[in-house]
């Protein structure tokens, strides 16, 4: 601990130590200070995937593991492990300098996050089943709760007639209220209200990037005509209305440094998230504490075709995109792997634009941010625009959210993935031109109740 101190520690030269530094001293001060704040999953003898874990440390061992097995713990046997750490191999060893060291360890940090990107198919990422990955998540956050009215009352919260959806009263509320970003998000619940305390809390948002066009469209499509069978759904279809609005990747008049929204989301739990949108958005997780999160965004190109070529750059890149990839965290990765299936067999016949799996989200995305929270399974959807029309990208994210909202029986008996499939979609994106759907209202005409 003494080592805190040290300079030296935060900027060591080598890629992921100042981070893991500072997760272990955050993991160390809680146990002593505030150990409510490291959740409550049990302390006992479980497959690796099912231990105690706080943002990246798993509970190796413990007494109750001498109790429950009889075996006394092994020192040398754990410092066997340790030393197949990546950081140990190298600091054991005398025959390398420090900068060999550092360039080695940069050089497989590249080659790390290049794998990652190239669409690693989870197996080792995740052994549980669906169910099993929300309950551990559940276990975390329990289920979704009453809000009090109150915590409401900040975002303007108001009941309204949905038009759409057999004439049900829904909750709407202003994201950034009284300010010039403000836009809409919704509570959708079930129509048997018992039922909003038996299942879990999922969040969709589109828009964050205001050119991906399909992501808003989705999600105005699924807050007018899907409702959970349990548990509570909030969307919200176009958080950047100014992005939306202009058709732009970024944030209209942010200072450099803020224009990419999802990038404002530090994954460091204790600074705060970047610029006012992401503020605003970050409130409304907080609040509801999403068990499950999809974010909707487009790439301009495919994935599969384009996933060898060098991408240290993403964003501007000619050569590389995530278009047609499912974006997961590491514990979503069953149910990730179950929308890939359905989208792929039902609305993709080329073999080379098949959508393909990535873990985990970008660094200082919301996606990565909700999961590190909340232990959420977070997923990123994103649709290719090259070549291919908006109502075919909208009903491509329709279809890899209905199959998720299957896995985690989520739909009413009515509806199912192959409903969705011929569901009438509004291919036009909400406030922006020209558009028959307008904001504020996101409604189809004058006529109708906002």
């Amino acid at each position: 601990l003494e080592a805190n101190s040290n300079p030296l520690v935060t900027n060591y030269p080598i890629p992921g130590f100042p981070e893991t530094w500072e997760t272990m001293m955050d993991l160390v001060l809680n146990i002593h200070t505030n150990p409510e704040a490291l959740g409550s999953n049990p302390m006992i003898t479980r497959p690796r995937s099912e231990r105690w874990h706080y943002h990246d440390w798993f509970l190796v061992f413990n007494e109750n593991e001498e109790k429950a097995t009889g075996e006394t713990y092994n020192a040398c046997t754990a410092l066997e492990t340790l030393n197949k750490h990546p950081f140990a191999a190298d600091f054991l060893s005398d025959e390398q300098s420090l900068e060999e060291i550092q360039k080695k360890l940069i050089a497989e940090e590249i080659s790390k996050e290049a794998e990652e990107n190239d669409g690693d198919d989870g197996d080792e990422v995740s052994t549980l089943s669906v169910s099993e990955a929300l309950d551990e998540t559940i276990k975390v956050n329990g289920y979704t709760e009453n809000i009090d009215s109150t915590e409401l009352e900040k975002f303007g919260c108001e009941l309204i007639k949905d038009l759409n959806y057999m004439n049900e009263s829904v909750t709407r509320c202003k994201l950034g209220k009284d300010t010039p970003f403000e836009s809409y998000f919704y509570i959708l619940e079930p129509l048997d209200r018992d039922k909003v305390l038996e299942g879990p809390t999922v969040l969709i948002i589109g828009g964050v990037h205001g050119n991906e066009g399909a992501g808003t469209v989705t999600a105005r499509h699924v807050r007018r005509n899907w409702r959970p069978s349990k548990g509570r759904m909030i969307v919200a279809s176009r958080v950047n209305p100014t992005g939306v609005k202009n058709n732009h990747r970024v944030i209209a008049n942010a200072k450099e440094g803020k224009k990419d929204l999802n990038r404002n989301f530090p994954d460091n739990l204790e600074i705060a998230p970047v610029g006012d949108i992401a503020k605003n958005i970050w409130e409304v997780v907080v609040l509801f504490r999403p068990h499950v999160f999809f974010d909707l965004h487009e790439g301009w190109g495919f994935y599969k075709m384009l996933k060898d070529n060098p991408h240290e750059k993403l964003v501007g890149n000619a050569k590389f995109s995530k278009g047609s990839s499912v974006i997961s965290s590491p514990n979503a990765v069953p149910l990730a792997k179950v929308m890939l299936e359905a989208v792929n067999s039902k609305l993709v016949t080329d073999n080379q634009k098949e959508f393909l799996l990535i873990v985990p989200p970008v660094k200082n995305g919301l996606a990565n941010r909700v999961s590190n929270a909340f232990g959420s399974l977070s997923i990123v959807l994103e649709t290719t625009t090259k070549n291919q029309p908006l109502e075919l990208r909208v009903r491509q994210q329709l279809v890899l959210l209905a199959s998720g909202f299957e896995a985690l029986n989520l739909f009413p008996d009515s509806r199912s993935v192959d409903t969705v499939l011929s569901e009438e979609i509004e291919t036009c994106v909400a406030g922006r031109r020209p558009c028959t759907i307008d904001h504020p209202g996101d409604i189809l005409s004058t006529s109708d109740e906002q």
